[in-house]
């Protein structure tokens, strides 16, 4: 999977530029797996339950990006940096949900992946990560089976181990590889 994650334009970078890459990033990367999952023969039935997947992958990336920016950030800009891209994630599934969705809706679609995001995040935090954002095995259970879940009725029996043991090592190295380029060249 190629993802573009250098700058452009050289000079110092804020968080919010930093926030809203790493966001884009960890989109590309949930989007593009579960998208190639689907190929692979997993049946989402219906676009709700693909999103809700989508969302399952957003969370445990977020969780590890925050594992792996935490060093290179003061706690301010850490704060700020999980804020901007958890906001802008939540803008990029509640604009996904607008397929579907009137427009009205919008709002609450966001409001209610925040919401999404922060309960994964507590959870997430039960779990060792290690500060490479490698998620620890009962971290990897936990996303299995909440995968599982937003896939329940469908006719994928293995998902949760294809996640666990096939598609999350894969996404966070995507993540991490996204990651570093993105921070070595935030303070040209």
């Amino acid at each position: 999977m190629r993802i573009k994650s250098k700058w452009h334009k050289k000079g110092a970078k804020t968080t919010e530029e930093i926030a809203q890459t790493a966001a884009y990033i960890i989109w590309k990367i949930a989007k593009s797996t579960v998208d190639k999952m689907y190929v692979d023969g997993f049946n989402f039935k219906s676009n709700q339950r693909l999103l809700g997947v989508i969302g399952e992958f957003v969370s445990l990336m977020l969780q590890a990006a925050g594992q792996i920016t935490y060093e290179s950030m003061t706690p301010d800009e850490f704060a700020e940096f999980i804020n901007i891209t958890a906001k802008q994630l939540a803008h990029t599934m509640a604009d996904n949900l607008s397929i579907e969705n009137p427009p009205e809706q919008f709002a609450d679609d966001a409001k209610n992946f925040i919401n999404h995001l922060n309960q994964r995040l507590s959870d997430y935090s039960e779990f060792s990560f290690g500060d490479n954002g490698e998620p620890s095995y009962p971290a990897l259970r936990f996303f299995g089976n909440a995968v599982e879940q937003q896939m329940e009725g469908s006719d994928s029996k293995w998902v949760s181990e294809q996640v666990m043991e096939v598609e999350a090592p894969i996404v966070i190295k995507e993540l991490k590889k996204g990651l570093s380029n993105i921070l070595a060249h935030q303070d040209e």
